[in-house]
């Protein structure tokens, strides 16, 4: 090593990766000399561990990890060539979603050769999150938040065409020697020419608007302020504040980095010879600011300084106190993250959460061989003037005036699995009211509770007319019917799948149709996208239990917007999301695939220096 105590420092990425979404490793020294430190994702609580052990050792970025996906799929790894084509900054999830994350950087003297700085010549290492808030004029509110909720629309826009561009080029690439075959491969080409040509106009729209963005930044119309945590006499408490980029004297919260230091039995370990240091980023803290505001929520920008404090020559290296009032070296700046959501669909998906209902023959089993008593293990113990006690008449509502409480303190024992009973049946009774009256119909396609098979009563089955082809005999045998209903609805579903996504352009298309159940008794083809939209709707209205008064709203819409109000390809995609089994060995086009803890889940491969990464 040389004496670097008179030599410039820089603070930078680690050799081994120039970036967090990876791409080369560093060939020449001079290459890293003007990295940012990077980010390093985890999904095991033990990344401590992992880290220590090979630095390397870290998960590459996927669709999901951004703020604005760059695809239907969430696990599609990014490049950082894909990377550069968006400005869409990093999405970081909690640490209950099962995602953890570390910044690395390394420390060189800034001379020929770029070498390494002795560890004991630094008195403190740390990080800072910062966080970078525009500061726009009242009179031109307005208009940036209208360009930025068009950005994200053309953005969402631009993902969904380019999703669809794909599964186009695939059914053209699936070629076929029969004419149904060349049909739809005809089809596969005129449609993907079209949506190429949308994605285009798209990405005109969004070059337009994000100029209009930077004309207004560049104008000084929108100033971006650099503010940090700035802690308060009260514990937990502080603000945040304007802040100069590279101050001499930091005043910010502090978040400690530690060493990376070699294993000395391991010949291989990346940071042999290496300066390396680390901290833990942190996702969600308890601390609020002088409002009551928590430190970090999904809507900020964040970006993380490393630094580290040169040990001043004229002071000894006191291992207690970090301030040796050496000079302070800082690197550049993280690229910009966001803070996932608490109930983030694909943070909340990384940990699946398995509920089994109470099996109810066998508690009645139980029941019927147990003492009086047994399983009420849940007391609950209601306060005099509290105990909410009432009697009804025909399951008629109590009316005022009657008396609902008790003088005295009541004690009461009840099974815990009693709880959960009524509020299922209480979730299940009003979810499709809910949906119904606030217009949440998208909620189905999460498939929360709702029957992966679709069960039919004898007045849906007649409102769906097949012409006759159930025969004459329609009253006499229902639930034949009905049980080619629910072979009729599995069919449906896996077509549209097939056909999808955009079935509205195929319906366009000349002599397009789908026919359902081919060569059995309630064969239908489906020639007019109304009538298709017709039964879906019907068929989604019955697969969340409506009644039949609600039945004909749902479908046409009441005094609220009913399912009439949505498009052919989103009552579509609610359908296949209703009808998708979990397990469909019939019917593997609907198969769903619950997520595992490893799902998405690709490591960087090892690099060794002065070789370049796979």
């Amino acid at each position: 090593m040389l004496n670097t105590s008179e030599h410039p420092w820089k603070l930078v990425g680690p050799w081994y990766r120039p970036s967090s979404l990876g791409g080369y490793a560093v060939t020449k020294t001079a290459l890293n000399r003007f990295s940012a430190p990077i980010i390093q994702k985890y999904a095991d609580a033990n990344f401590a561990n992992n880290l220590v052990n090979e630095p390397q050792h870290s998960l590459r970025f996927n669709s999901e990890d951004f703020v604005q996906p760059f695809s239907g799929d969430p696990n599609q790894v990014i490049t950082p060539i894909e990377r550069a084509q968006s400005h869409t900054p990093l999405k970081l999830y909690l640490n209950t979603h099962s995602r953890f994350y570390v910044v690395v950087c390394e420390l060189h003297c800034d001379v020929a050769g770029f070498p390494q700085v002795e560890r004991n010549k630094v008195c403190e290492a740390g990080f800072v999150v910062r966080r970078r808030v525009p500061v726009i004029t009242p009179e031109l509110k307005g208009k940036v938040e209208t360009l930025l909720q068009q950005r994200s629309q053309l953005q969402n826009d631009l993902n969904k065409v380019n999703m669809q561009v794909k599964t186009a080029q695939l059914q053209e690439s699936q070629q076929s020697s029969d004419i149904s075959g060349l049909l739809k491969t005809k089809s596969a080409r005129l449609f993907s020419g079209l949506q190429s040509g949308t994605a285009e106009k798209l990405t005109e729209k969004l070059q337009d608007t994000n100029g209009q963005l930077d004309q207004l930044s560049q104008s000084g119309d929108i100033k971006i302020e650099l503010q940090g945590w700035k802690s308060s006499d009260l514990k937990g408490v502080g603000n945040w504040l304007p802040i100069e980029e590279t101050p001499e004297q930091i005043t910010e919260q502090v978040i400690p980095m530690y060493p990376l230091i070699a294993d000395p039995t391991n010949p291989n370990h990346s940071a042999n010879g290496k300066t390396l240091w680390f901290g833990v980023i942190p996702t969600s803290l308890a601390d609020v600011d002088s409002n009551n505001n928590p430190r970090f929520d999904d809507a900020d920008l964040y970006e993380i300084r490393c630094f580290v404090r040169r040990h001043h020559s004229q002071f000894p290296i006191q291992k207690n106190h970090t301030d040796c009032c050496g000079d302070v070296i800082w690197s550049e700046a993280t690229e910009g993250y966001q803070i996932a959501a608490h109930f983030d669909l694909d943070g909340t998906s990384h940990r699946p959460v398995n509920i089994k209902l109470p099996d109810l023959p066998a508690i009645r089993n139980q029941v019927n061989n147990a003492p009086a008593g047994r399983g009420a293990s849940a007391r609950i113990i209601a306060p005099a003037e509290s105990s909410l006690n009432f009697a009804t008449d025909s399951m008629d509502m109590p009316q005022g005036g009657e008396p609902l409480t008790r003088a005295g303190q009541q004690i009461c024992f009840f099974s815990i699995f009693l709880f959960f009973i009524v509020a299922m049946f209480l979730f299940r009774l009003f979810l499709p009211i809910l949906l119904f009256i606030f217009n949440l119909w998208f909620l189905l396609k999460l498939k929360f509770c709702i029957p992966p098979s679709f069960q039919f009563d004898a007045g849906l089955v007649g409102s769906l007319n097949f012409d006759g082809s159930f025969g004459a005999d329609f009253n006499a045998s229902i639930d034949a019917h009905v049980e080619l209903m629910t072979e009729f609805t599995a069919d449906l579903a896996v077509q549209v799948a097939i056909e999808g996504p955009d079935l509205e352009a195929k319906f366009n298309q000349p002599n397009f149709s789908i026919t359902v159940n081919k060569g059995k008794d309630n064969e239908k083809t489906y020639v007019d996208e109304g009538v298709l939209a017709n039964d879906l709707g019907l068929m989604i209205a019955n697969g969340i239990n409506a009644s039949d008064d609600m039945r004909a709203d749902i479908k046409n819409g009441g005094d609220s917007p009913g399912l009439s109000s949505l498009s052919l390809n989103e009552l579509a995609g609610i359908f296949i999301a209703m009808q998708t089994e979990y397990q469909d060995v019939k019917h593997p086009e609907l198969a769903g695939i619950l997520p595992t803890p490893d799902s998405g889940l690709v490591y960087f491969e090892k690099v060794e220096l002065n070789k370049e990464a796979a």
